[in-house]
């Protein structure tokens, strides 16, 4: 096992398995769990490592697969408190119809607003305003 600094955090980098884990201590949660970052690979696992501090500094903490759809569907699950029943069902129905289909597959860490935009001016050709700006809002 060997520990290295990646910009202020300490990390560890370990083999395990076929390949190897790095490791980089995030200090303690609120309810005393130690936090760790983890990324595995064959090779070159420092490099992840670096990757993954960076998207860190820059605020980005969804995981490489985590996806459009994988957001809205939290969003619609815990992001809603406090709404109406048929303002939840709405903006499910919208997000099931409009969004889910259209830009679910993308991963989120790969969504630009090109995509939007585009995704935007196929829908403003069939929708009314309205129902354009509830979506957006979602």
């Amino acid at each position: 096992m060997s520990k290295i600094l990646i910009g202020k955090y300490e990390a560890t980098i370990y083999p395990e398995g076929d390949g190897y884990t790095g490791a980089i201590s995030l200090g303690f949660g609120p309810d005393g769990k130690r936090q760790r970052l983890k990324r595995k690979a064959k090779t070159l696992v420092k490099d992840k490592l670096i990757k993954a501090v960076k998207d860190l500094e820059a605020g980005v903490s969804a995981s490489e697969t985590y996806t459009v759809r994988d957001a809205v569907n939290d969003w619609l699950s815990k992001g809603l408190k406090g709404r109406s029943e048929n303002t939840v069902t709405k903006l499910r129905i919208l997000a099931e119809t409009h969004i889910i289909p259209k830009l679910g597959k993308i991963k989120l860490k790969q969504l630009r607003a090109d995509h939007v935009d585009e995704w935007i001016d196929r829908l403003a050709n069939t929708l009314a305003t309205t129902t354009l700006r509830e979506i957006t809002a979602c």
